[in-house]
């Protein structure tokens, strides 16, 4: 007997045993077929699913129980492959009743995903982007020049976000321009006008204008990346206050921004020297995988974060 497969899925969840099943062979199923109504739920028939007959080798994840094959018919959301291997739930009674939790599976894609995108500092390197915890994720923030007079933009939401920390940012670094690159004509900036954006998309829904303020002193690390033309280091993540100055003030909510420095793969956080004593509100987790690094002043932050040897040179 065939059993929808939501409903089986919910049996097999309370009285059956949990397994991953290896794809042994996978044929897609039309969305016209009669098979699909001997499974689907009648009330998701979202198209954003893969119709699938699959012919699975079970392994339990009960100690002791052998190994054995099955075929079911089920949904995914990314198409598989041969040998990929899938979380489903089984009978004991008769291992003819095995279903794939479409739903696990789902999450662990998702899950998968979002670590990319997390990972996505790691392999993507230009001038001017830098890396920041803002909100609850690591946000990449990327300063790109055109000619123009001296202007600063800041795109979308990022403008009532970070808008006067970016002026800031941008004051400072030109303040210290010789500093940051020595071998760069004076009046390059002058002749620019400064766009700072997210590149990835949108800002998280919970950043606030009070947790952008810790943006200032990233988005002077990225300037004088795209001035002095040397790479933010890969592993890099950067938080601070900073004002025109050039003052670097402490940021609040530290234990936060270490773990979303952590979560997205940073390798080092550099921080305000204000915000060392906080050092013992981070997790020993998080402490355990991120080093941090204290910066007194903006250029020994800049010094940290950027690469050693120039990547571009900045002559136009």
């Amino acid at each position: 007997m065939l059993f929808k497969h939501k409903h089986l899925l919910t049996e097999l969840r309370k009285n059956g045993r949990r397994a991953t099943a290896e794809i042994v062979s996978i044929k897609t199923v039309g969305e016209g077929s009669s098979l699909r109504a001997l499974w689907a739920p009648d009330e998701d028939l979202s198209s954003g699913w893969i119709d699938c007959l699959m012919r699975l080798r079970v392994v339990p994840e009960q100690h002791g129980e052998p190994p054995f094959e099955a075929t079911a018919m089920t949904r995914v959301h990314t198409l598989k492959y041969l040998g990929s291997t899938v979380p489903v739930w089984y009978d004991p009674t008769n291992t003819a009743r095995v279903v794939v939790d479409y739903e696990a599976d789902l999450a662990a894609e998702m899950h998968w995903m979002a670590d990319a995108e997390r990972l996505a500092h790691r392999h993507d390197q230009r001038i001017g982007l830098v890396w920041t915890p803002l909100g609850s994720d690591l946000l990449p923030l990327e300063v790109v020049a055109r000619p123009g007079r001296g202007r600063v933009a800041v795109k979308g939401r990022l403008d009532k976000l970070i808008g006067e920390h970016a002026a800031a940012a941008v004051e400072c670094v030109r303040g210290r321009a010789a500093e940051f690159a020595p071998d760069q004509d004076p009046g390059w900036l002058a002749r620019h006008d400064l766009h700072i954006a997210e590149p990835y998309g949108d800002v998280t829904a919970d950043a606030t204008t009070q947790g952008a303020a810790s943006a200032g002193l990233a988005i002077a690390v990225a300037v004088a990346s795209l001035l002095s033309g040397r790479l933010v280091r890969t592993e890099v993540a950067v938080t601070g206050v900073l004002t025109a100055a050039g003052e670097v003030l402490p940021v609040r909510g530290f234990r936060e921004k270490a773990h979303c420095a952590k979560r997205g793969y940073a390798q080092l956080l550099i921080a305000p020297r204000a915000n060392e004593p906080d050092v013992h509100q981070v997790s020993q987790q998080d402490r355990r995988d991120l080093r941090l690094f204290f910066a007194a002043s903006a250029p020994e932050a800049v010094h940290a974060a950027l690469a050693e040897r120039q990547a571009q040179s900045r002559k136009d």
